[in-house]
């Protein structure tokens, strides 16, 4: 038994030393953030993030690691960027360049956001496309689109914008038209949404469009509780109370 509890031991700190050799720190003086992009076609990892200046979370640079198969760095890219910058979400085009979302927001203000492209090797390409809009939200990011939200702060109606690549809008749903969005994918020729109906009482649905926006197909499941209206009315009037 005691020989056993030895080899354990043995086996256990051989174990941890391993585990530190494969470690790689990537931090810096100031602040931090990386997060998983995407992969290449040849293995290689990208990483999307910022890094903040030391004593100043206001400031921060839009930051690109690319990492070899064996966690080496492949190269790394820093925007020249000065604002409180990051890069976001990526992913690579039919033409074989990388496409990356950069967003600025001093003082937690969006002020730009954009696609910035690259070559699979980390140098910069002169194309950018800008896909600002006031008040909005980055919400959802595909090959063949991306999803944007559009809330006014004094508006009762807000819109969900779908773009390609481009920045060209495909199309637009009203938030009180259809459907209330929770979350959106794609798939083959098109877009599949899953949320709720916008009315009371709100049955969840699902449907598919095109990228024109056309209708494919949509499903809604009732609610299987009984009475829901007349609960919610008498909720709401004692609430009220």
């Amino acid at each position: 038994m005691k020989k056993m509890i030895l080899l354990v031991l043995c086996l256990s700190i051989l174990s941890s030393f391993a585990y530190s050799e494969s470690v790689i720190s990537f931090n810096g003086p100031g602040y931090d953030a990386l997060g998983y992009a995407c992969t290449l076609a040849d293995g290689r990892m990208i990483f999307t993030g910022y890094r903040g200046e030391e004593g100043n979370y206001q400031e921060s640079r839009a930051r690109l690691l690319c990492l070899n198969q064996d966690k080496t760095v492949s190269w790394e890219y820093w925007d020249p960027a000065e604002g409180q910058c990051g890069y976001g979400a990526a992913l690579m085009c039919g033409d074989g360049t990388l496409a990356v979302i950069f967003s600025n927001s001093p003082y937690q203000k969006l002020t730009e956001r954009k696609i910035k492209f690259f070559t699979t090797e980390g140098e910069p390409l002169e194309k950018t496309v800008d896909i600002f809009y006031d008040d909005s939200l980055l919400n959802a990011v595909c090959p063949s689109f991306l999803q944007i939200t559009v809330i006014p702060g004094d508006a009762e109606v807000f819109y969900r914008y779908f773009l390609d690549w481009d920045g060209n809008e495909l199309f637009k749903i009203a938030s009180n038209e259809e459907i209330t969005i929770e979350k959106s994918f794609e798939a083959e020729d098109g877009v599949v949404l899953m949320g709720c109906e916008p009315t009371w009482p709100s049955n969840a649905k699902i449907m598919k469009l095109d990228l024109k926006g056309n209708l494919l197909w949509e499903t809604v499941l009732p609610t299987h509780l009984e009475h829901l209206p007349d609960a919610r009315l008498e909720y709401c009037t004692q609430t009220s109370d």
